[in-house]
């Protein structure tokens, strides 16, 4: 399955997700500039499109996107409602979860192969 981005492709596979309360906590809580949080917001929808393509699988996440998961998380309401939209199930979070290397290296290539995007994945999922 292989899902080549352009510049749009993230949003196009998770059309009515909206980021903006995520955005705009990273750059207002954080100081973020604007480009730094729409960069991590596409590779937070890379991620969540991993976890939909490839459901059975853990995922591992580049740091930002991370963060933009933990801004997610504190919208509970909205990060509940959005994880049954797009996964159909809630979508656990473990602070304690590193990344094996084996899920690191799958995940960097599978953000590379669907999404043509080089990227480290540090942060891993349940």
């Amino acid at each position: 399955m292989n899902i080549r981005a352009d510049a749009h492709s993230h949003q196009t596979l998770l059309p009515d997700f909206d980021a903006a309360p995520m955005s705009a906590m990273l750059m207002g809580r954080c100081g973020w500039p604007p480009e730094r949080a729409d960069h991590a917001v596409a590779l937070y929808r890379m991620f969540l499109a991993l976890h939909r393509l490839y459901p059975a699988e853990r995922h591992a996440l580049p740091s930002d996107a991370d963060a933009v998961w933990h801004a997610h998380i504190l919208h509970t309401a909205k990060y509940r409602a959005d994880m049954e939209q797009i996964l159909g199930r809630f979508l656990d979070h473990d602070p304690q979860g590193d990344a094996a290397d084996e899920q690191r290296r799958r995940s960097e290539a599978r953000f590379a192969e669907l999404f043509d995007v080089r990227v480290a994945c540090d942060a891993a999922s349940m």
